[in-house]
């Protein structure tokens, strides 16, 4: 028996003329035919998208250059409370532009120097909540625990602080952070936790000014932290202070 062999479809040749532009130009005639409303609906996008983007990018340029000008202005003037109001202006009438990121910051630093502390801290808050990943953010992070430290709130101002070292390890301002917790710990007499500190502060960043100071502190630190343990009565003489008494107002 003879095998059947199965016929090969011909293949349609283009006709002359018809093939680069004129086949993709026929194409396309002959998809919108077929597709007129997705057609439709993808050319209104397109025409959109080429008369939006130009003007959103001269919008977003020109509110950039006016809110630069203010806060150029405000860097200029000497008195405190009209610079803040202008920093203020900046940030609520700008937002969304680097301007109006750092006049939010400028402004919480504002406060913190003249000793507003809760308007400080919603600033420094503000800032981190809008722009966590922007320049200052380590600044604004280390700056929420200064105001807690003022407020004399050292545990929160030390939990601020290792926040800093977790969430921006990499930046300069982190480098004396470890520096800043063993600040917090003397202050609250816990000499343990403050050695510790100081300790990690040195091995982390030994090229760092901030660990010249560590050392100088720690020799202070672990000295107190020695005078703070209780002796066996062999070692009490007569007229000898107590170890509480040395402590220095342990509170831990």
């Amino acid at each position: 028996m003879k095998k059947i062999r199965k016929k090969k479809k011909p293949v349609p040749k283009t006709p002359a003329g018809e093939e680069g532009l004129p086949a993709l130009l026929k194409r396309m005639e002959s998809f919108i035919r077929g597709n007129y409303q997705r057609a439709a609906v993808l050319g209104i996008v397109i025409l959109f998208g080429i008369i939006f983007v130009p003007v959103y990018i001269c919008y977003s340029y020109r509110r950039q250059n006016e809110a630069a000008r203010v806060l150029e202005r405000a860097f200029a003037i000497e008195t405190l409370e009209i610079r803040l109001s202008l920093l203020q202006d900046v940030a609520d009438e700008y937002g969304g532009t680097l301007s109006a990121a750092r006049a939010l910051y400028y402004l919480a630093d504002g406060y913190y120097a003249s000793e507003q502390y809760d308007l400080a801290r919603t600033c420094y808050e503000e800032y981190l909540r809008e722009y966590p990943r922007a320049n200052f953010a380590p600044n604004a992070q280390e700056g929420l625990g200064y105001v807690a430290e003022s407020e004399g709130k050292f545990d929160e101002a030390i939990e601020h602080y290792r926040k800093l070292v977790q969430r921006y390890g990499d930046s300069y301002i982190a480098q004396h952070a470890w520096y800043n917790i063993a600040r917090c710990y003397e202050e609250r007499g816990d000499w343990a936790n403050a050695a510790d500190a100081y300790e990690k502060q040195v091995s982390l960043y030994p090229e760092s000014t901030w660990s010249d100071r560590a050392e100088a502190r720690l020799g202070e630190v672990r000295l107190r932290l020695s005078s703070a343990r209780p002796r066996n009565n062999a070692d009490q003489f007569p007229g000898a202070p107590s170890s509480a008494g040395v402590a220095g107002g342990a509170s831990d």
